[in-house]
């Protein structure tokens, strides 16, 4: 959890599935109070129901959720995403 100067004000991993993220919500926005802050914005991948299911829980609190767009490095890991990368490292390896 950072602040809008992107200070760490608190940290937690949780490993559960979306629609059981109240509780770390509500942790987070316990935390938020403690340091001053009324609100909590949650930045979440706008991808599939999970989306919604966080959409939902922020409607029950004090949060509002904020899309972000998926990193180019997450999308980059899955190698039939990129397939002219796979031929330009086989050419690479042909060159050597």
């Amino acid at each position: 959890m950072v602040d809008h100067d992107v200070r760490v004000l608190a940290r937690k991993t949780v490993r559960v599935k979306a629609f059981r993220l109240g509780e770390a919500l509500g942790w987070a926005l316990a935390r938020a109070r403690a340091k001053g802050f009324a609100r909590v914005t949650v930045a979440c991948e706008p991808t599939g129901p999970r989306w919604l299911q966080v959409q939902r829980l922020c409607a029950r609190q004090p949060c509002s959720p904020a899309p972000v767009k998926p990193s180019r490095r997450q999308r980059g890991k899955n190698p039939r995403s990129r397939p002219e990368c796979r031929h330009q490292r086989k050419n690479l390896r042909q060159a050597d």
